[in-house]
């Protein structure tokens, strides 16, 4: 009897073809094209299947299915990669993009990439030439390195330098040192698949010169010194400096490598509590190599950057890797814009967008807490309890980890709903707006907020407001 019923509600489902004629479905069609509405379609379709078949659903209608189709869609859209407002305080927001860029950079990359361009061709010599040639050379006009090398992001970079002159023997690296650098790729992971062996030495939170030392065979290739970016270890702790081991790594004729993670052209030491050191730091402390990423404090697009003596970059370009990690024009074009600033005569912490919110001064922030807390009380005003706080910013991306910096913010709470439903409505609009709950309520770091998002962030409220999304429900 109840097989004969699921057959029953099965039959009542409209064919596709039918419904792809419907004037709604026509009309969607027309927003979205034809391709995507049927995957759409034949989706929701195939879930109410299973719910009649598993969950005993019942009356299927065509304006049901519809319905179903239109919220397909809208979560589809929320798929695409678009603008999203952050207003949650993490300047590197790693789910959000990490460094915005210099609109220097955006403008450079929109040109290269809608037009030919000498990506390769050499237009002193017309002739064929090397597509890093001019960002490399700014690179080590800036750091002092000999040479440079641009892969397509840092995991990339130090997976080639392992794979190119330690591959079959020993990579030394202090237990302490031994990070997760975001979406559960490890440093140990790297190594492996570098085709090296990783040999732990110290402890956690002690390592000493001698620990390498009496760790150092015949198979050693290479001492790794990993920059903790993401994580600092306090209390009873030791570290072995990089200028004590580039010495050791000189006695016994080894190579050392630092990977800085973040790293940075700019000179951090004036925020309290900060361990970040810069690339040329790192350089006049003695290491052969050195990696490190552009798109954290940096600023730039996601890159690997590779500094360090001529013949072993020399060794790195003309390795079989070099190709499958090589940048494409865009990423070269904007990196190229973003170099460019830090060798140019302007204000840096202006023209980089990460350095200006990182040390965006007390007036600019005041500033923009008073713009957005002045429209949120003009227009929606009346559904919340709306007043200044102080909240704690970030620089997020695995870069100076533990400092945090005072920030203002305002804070929402509805009168009517939960903040959770505000949050997720927000998150869904046509601007998405990404914000904190705290204190029972959306706390908006103007620390990451432009002039534009602060419009941004009222219209979209008001946009809630007005297609009672979660507003009482909560």
């Amino acid at each position: 009897m109840e097989d004969n019923r699921i057959k029953e509600e099965l039959r009542k489902i409209p064919q596709v073809d039918h419904l792809m004629e419907s004037e709604r479905t026509k009309a969607l069609t027309l927003e979205w094209g034809r391709v995507l509405v049927l995957k759409a379609l034949k989706d929701v379709i195939s879930l109410i299947k299973e719910e009649i078949i598993e969950k005993g659903l019942s009356d299927v209608t065509e304006d049901k299915i519809i319905l179903s189709l239109e919220k397909k869609l809208r979560d589809i859209d929320l798929m695409k990669l678009k603008k999203v407002v952050n207003a949650t305080g993490i300047v590197l927001h790693t789910n959000l993009g990490r460094a915005p860029l210099p609109k220097s950079a955006v403008d450079l990359v929109a040109e290269v990439a809608g037009s030919y361009n000498n990506l390769e061709y050499d237009l002193i010599k017309g002739e064929r030439g090397k597509r890093q040639l001019y960002v490399e050379n700014l690179f080590k006009e800036l750091t002092g390195a000999e040479d440079c090398m641009v892969v397509n992001n840092n995991a990339a970079a130090v997976l080639l330098c392992l794979q190119a002159f330690s591959k079959g023997k020993e990579v030394l690296v202090s237990r302490g040192e031994l990070v997760e650098i975001g979406g559960s790729f490890r440093i140990p992971d790297v190594i492996r698949q570098s085709g090296c062996e990783l040999l732990e030495v110290g402890t956690t939170n002690k390592t000493k010169l001698t620990d390498y030392k009496k760790n150092i065979s015949q198979n050693t290739g290479i001492l790794l010194k990993v920059h903790t970016s993401n994580y600092t270890i306090k209390g009873f702790t030791e570290t072995v400096s990089m200028g004590e081991l580039s010495r050791l790594a000189k006695e016994k004729n080894l190579l050392l490598m630092e990977d800085l993670g973040s790293g940075s052209l700019y000179d951090f030491s004036q925020i309290k509590d900060t361990n970040e050191h810069t690339v040329k730091d790192s350089l006049k402390s003695g290491a052969d190599l050195i990696t490190f990423s552009g798109d954290k404090l940096l600023g730039g697009p996601q890159a690997g950057v590779i500094l360090g003596k001529k013949e072993l970059i020399s060794v790195l370009k003309s390795h079989p890797l070099a190709r499958v990690l090589r940048c494409d024009k865009m990423t070269i074009a904007a990196l190229q814009a973003v170099v460019e600033i830090y060798a140019g005569n302007g204000d840096i912490k202006k023209e980089m967008p990460v350095l200006s919110m990182i040390f965006q001064d007390e007036e600019e922030l005041s500033k923009k807490q008073e713009k957005l807390m002045t429209g949120l009380l003009e227009d929606v005003g009346d559904i919340f309890q709306i007043s200044h706080r102080m909240g704690k910013a970030e620089a997020g991306g695995g870069s100076l980890p533990g400092v945090t910096i005072d920030s203002p913010c305002v804070l929402l709470v509805p009168n009517r709903g939960k903040a959770h439903s505000w949050q997720e409505a927000l998150r869904k609009e046509k601007v998405p707006v990404i914000v904190p709950i705290n204190e029972d309520g959306l706390m908006f770091h103007v620390r990451t907020l432009s002039y534009e998002d602060i419009d941004l962030i009222i219209e979209e409220i008001k946009n809630v407001r007005s297609e009672e999304k979660g507003e009482v429900k909560g």
